[in-house]
């Protein structure tokens, strides 16, 4: 079986179209960087999409930054709003899928990564491109370290030629990676939709933070407080205080037992520990 046969057998679409986006970075602002994970990056200000290489129909080819929009587009036309008449296929779903929801609001409903592919036949193995491309003979992956600051309006043609020649070679690497890698996979009526379904939990805005219900819900938890230790005598800053706390904790003990101790973590501040109520069942000291 081909890899249409195995997409045919998981209820997929077997047009597939394959993306690679080629985004602006820097010194600081990297992937590479901890504190620039994929989300950060990609929503960030400072993000530029600087071209995308795609393969569709036998042909791949890159498109200027100008032209993203208006390709999209097209494709919209051919395979429906969210792509949903395709399959598309990407290296790193996460970083690319991203892209296309947050910048050009599209959602694709058929998404497959080679890297999940790749992790799912062997876990062991390294799952990044350079390395699954020598692995399966095919032609290296290409280097822009050179493109390190540059911004597409400061690149000279033959610049922009280069950075679309690599970003094609991506494209094809990752295209035939898939064709090849996608046969491999066992139960795929399982397999490919458990895929799908990672990336699109990641693209789903799952959690929203309702700060004026909280803020709400803050006022209302400190009222009642203020109103219990009221009714037994006490205030909200006596319960709340270190030192008054524990004096309340000794007090409510039967005569002759302690409150039960602890060393606490170092202070950042001073490194020093202290001795500190061991309130959980579980804690140790």
């Amino acid at each position: 079986m081909d890899y249409k046969d195995i997409l045919k057998k998981a209820g997929f679409p077997t047009d597939i179209v394959v993306i690679d986006f080629e985004t602006y970075w820097d010194q600081e602002y990297s992937l590479s960087k901890q504190e620039w994970p994929t989300v950060r990056y990609v929503t960030s200000d400072k993000f530029e999409a600087m071209g995308l290489g795609v393969r569709e129909c036998e042909e791949t080819t890159f498109y200027a930054p100008e032209h993203i929009t208006e390709v999209l587009r097209v494709f919209q036309d051919s395979y429906g709003e969210n792509l949903e008449r395709c399959v598309i296929v990407i290296q790193n779903a996460f970083f690319d899928a991203l892209i296309l929801h947050e910048h050009y609001n599209i959602r694709p409903k058929y998404i497959l990564d080679t890297k999940q592919i790749a992790s799912f036949l062997e876990a062991r193995k390294s799952h990044a491109l350079r390395d699954m491309a020598e692995e399966y003979g095919l032609k290296p992956k290409g280097d822009i370290k050179w493109s390190k600051g540059l911004h597409w309006d400061d690149m000279t043609e033959d610049q922009r030629n280069e950075l679309g020649a690599y970003c094609n070679n991506d494209v094809n690497i990752t295209t035939q990676l898939f064709q090849k890698m996608l046969p491999l996979v066992t139960n795929p009526e399982l397999e490919l939709p458990l895929m799908n379904h990672t990336t699109q939990l990641f693209l789903q805005k799952n959690f929203k933070f309702d700060f004026m219900l909280a803020m709400e819900l803050k006022g209302k938890m400190e009222k009642q407080v203020d109103k219990i230790a009221k009714e037994l005598g006490y205030t909200r800053a006596v319960i709340s205080g270190n030192k008054t706390f524990f004096v309340l904790m000794q007090e409510a003990l039967p005569f002759g037992e302690q409150v039960p101790m602890k060393m606490s973590t170092p202070s950042k501040k001073t490194g020093k520990s202290k001795m500190i109520p061991r309130l959980l069942k579980t804690m140790r000291g």
